[in-house]
């Protein structure tokens, strides 16, 4: 009897140690993840406060984008009205005009924090679901479509160019508009051009071509413009969304 009850009670005392180990083992597990996510949690902070700061940029990126378009836009109206104009056209208002539309335009079109994120398959270091959908929607939803809807644009835009008369397509890049009256021209090497050069300009041709070139050239444009602004208040709601999060964790 005495044997079985030391028998009994060793096995009692081995399923107290077993119990005690696998608790030990438990709450080491539960503190490692718990060390995990206070990691990954800092982690994600880090990384939306990079983040705040591309979107910054970003948007003052967009806004003067924007601000370009405008004039771009208003440069092809004038030049449109222009050229359909039955007064005498003037050389230097058509050089004006022609000079705004050379304007080009380029903002990031990504972060390289979400895409550090997205590369190390990291992104769930952000840990609002609500924060990380937005980001999704804009660096590959909303930049993407900006992106393509200017290289449409663009090509438009070369079309236009392309169907301009030679001697004006080679000197459209080198022209100078002083404050005075006088439009002056330059060639490669730096020496300016006899004003006979604007003869082509008083007489710009309403050429069906180049006309159906500036009118698609405008409304891309103006696609540019309304889509840009929606995205900056895009931009403006995410960075707003961020901040609280950041503030309240």
């Amino acid at each position: 009897m005495p044997t079985i009850s030391l028998s009994i009670q060793s096995v009692k005392l081995l399923a107290a140690e077993l119990v005690v180990v696998i608790l030990g083992i438990l709450i080491a597990l539960q503190v490692e993840e718990w060390r995990t996510n206070q990691t990954e949690l800092q982690e994600g902070k880090i990384a939306l406060q990079n983040i705040l700061t591309d979107l910054d940029e970003n948007q003052n990126s967009l806004r003067r984008n924007i601000s370009g378009w405008e004039k771009d836009l208003q440069a092809i109206e004038e030049l449109s009205s222009h050229i359909h104009s039955s007064n005498q056209r003037s050389a230097q208002v058509i050089a004006e005009s022609i000079r705004n539309l050379l304007i080009t335009s380029t903002w990031p079109t990504s972060s390289p924090t979400y895409t550090g994120l997205i590369n190390s398959n990291r992104l769930h270091v952000i840990q609002s679901d609500s924060i990380r959908n937005r980001l999704y929607r804009y660096y590959e939803g909303d930049l993407p479509f900006m992106a393509g809807y200017q290289v449409a644009r663009n090509e438009v835009r070369r079309g236009a160019h392309a169907s301009l008369p030679t001697d004006l397509y080679n000197v459209i890049g080198d022209f100078e508009v002083e404050n005075a009256t006088v439009v002056r021209l330059k060639n490669a090497g730096g020496e300016d051009l006899n004003l006979a050069i604007f003869k082509p300009f008083s007489a710009f041709p309403r050429d069906p071509s180049f006309m159906s070139y500036l009118g698609r050239y405008g409304s891309r444009t103006a696609g540019l413009i309304v889509n840009g602004e929606r995205i900056v208040g895009e931009i403006q709601i995410l960075q707003e969304e961020i901040e609280d999060y950041l503030n309240n964790h």
